[in-house]
């Protein structure tokens, strides 16, 4: 417990509860059924009953909020905390106040180009991981923990156990490929949604062919 970053944690926390105020203040005007889901064009394909929105999914957000901090901090026992440790712990409470915001928008009949702020946004994301993560020390971890155990998947535990040179050689070389999306993302919004999409199945692509590099080259060293 004493290793629990718990400024960051109750900080961000709030953060993920914070768009409650705004739907509270909107509420009267919000139709009983808020758009939370949008296809490649920006229009609603999937919608939650207000109340949901409004209350709970914000309480929802910050729950898993302050799991994965809590979680990552008793992983990394009071190390030195790295810039990208701030990144990281922002995504939640960033893209819930940003996707909340936008959902009520467009519910309410604003016009928004929803497709080209979530490029943006992802792209500036990924530029901020990707310019931090090389700078990140190999002793560093993730969260890798399920339920407090490694237990389950060998891959993980593998991760756990990873030699810190050989991991900090994989944040070097992941950096640069976030940093070199998030370029690509901020272009594609002068592109059209078909390119879009392709960027995005390329980005889960790369994502995972990394991984099973990651995994091989893991089974290699055991």
């Amino acid at each position: 417990m004493s290793n629990v970053k718990w400024k960051t944690l109750i900080i961000t926390s709030l953060l993920c509860l914070a768009p409650i105020l705004i739907g509270a203040y909107y509420y009267s005007e919000l139709p009983e059924m808020v758009a939370i889901h949008f296809n490649f064009k920006g229009e609603p394909d999937s919608y939650m009953q207000k109340n949901y929105f409004v209350f709970l999914l914000p309480i929802l957000m910050a729950l898993l909020q302050v799991y994965l901090c809590y979680k990552n901090d008793v992983v990394n026992n009071g190390l030195k905390t790295p810039k990208v440790e701030y990144i990281f712990k922002s995504v939640i409470p960033l893209t819930s106040i940003i996707v909340y915001l936008l959902s009520m928008g467009i519910t309410m009949g604003i016009q928004l180009d929803l497709r080209r702020i979530m490029l943006v946004f992802l792209g500036i994301l990924f530029i901020l991981i990707g310019n931090y993560m090389p700078k990140t020390s190999g002793y560093y971890r993730t969260k890798v923990m399920l339920n407090g155990n490694l237990t389950g998947l060998g891959f993980i535990k593998n991760y756990y156990n990873m030699d810190p040179d050989l991991r900090k050689r994989h944040y070097t070389v992941f950096g640069y490929i976030l940093f070199i999306i998030g370029i690509i993302y901020l272009f594609s919004i002068f592109l059209n949604e078909v390119f879009t999409m392709y960027i995005l199945i390329g980005t889960i692509l790369i994502v995972l062919i990394y991984t099973v590099l990651i995994y091989f080259q893991m089974s290699k060293k055991a």
